[in-house]
């Protein structure tokens, strides 16, 4: 199976971009693997990638190309916050109509704060919510009104437009994940949610 994976790293490395590297060290162990990796800014460019996150057209058809070109079977993403951002899956599916499969690392998509922990204290209301209002007025979100609240529209227009409809199949890596997007009142999809296990390599210990 050929599978093209889709990674936006953090300014500072981070579980999910060691979960994005484990696997794809492991997928190429028996499969053919092509991925693309982007980092996330700091300061002025940080800034335009966060407001061209709703709609990053450049970074979508920069990446469709690079797919073309591989012509894989199965689409894998990991994040798209905040350099890629979801634009990118309506260009594959509607350019393309691959398989695309989405691993989700964290909460981000029913919360801005991504743990559900706001100021240090848990905060559970954006489950009940169709858009994160509370949040928003906290400043869930590295403590800006205006950060948390594009980053809330973002994820918010896009469950409107069914982008995220568009993905084939979601990964969490527990039981207690799928339970908690399960019973969102997002809009997030909750029909399609599958559990797997972080991977770890193998390194000969028995």
């Amino acid at each position: 199976m050929k599978i093209f994976i889709i990674h936006c790293k953090y300014q500072k490395k981070g579980g999910e971009d060691v979960i994005f590297s484990t696997e794809v060290n492991l997928l190429k162990q028996d499969q053919e693997v092509a991925f693309y990796e982007i980092q996330n800014s700091t300061g002025f460019w940080g800034l335009l990638q966060y407001v061209f996150m709703v709609c990053n057209v450049y970074q979508a058809n920069k990446i469709l190309k690079k797919i073309e070109l591989f012509k894989p079977d199965v689409v894998h993403i990991h994040n798209l916050h905040f350099a890629i951002g979801p634009w990118v899956i309506r260009t594959i599916k509607r350019k393309l109509n691959l398989p695309i499969v989405k691993t989700i690392n964290n909460f981000r998509f029913l919360c801005p704060s991504a743990t559900f922990l706001i100021k240090n204290k848990l905060d559970i209301s954006s489950l009940n919510q169709t858009f994160p209002t509370q949040a928003i007025w906290k400043k869930a979100y590295k403590n800006s009104f205006l950060l948390t609240f594009w980053l809330a529209f973002n994820n918010w227009f896009h469950g409107m437009i069914k982008t995220w409809d568009m993905v084939d199949k979601y990964i969490v890596n527990n039981a207690f994940s799928k339970s908690l997007f399960s019973k969102n009142k997002t809009g997030f999809p909750t029909n399609n949610i599958v559990i797997k296990q972080n991977g770890i390599e193998d390194f000969g210990v028995s």
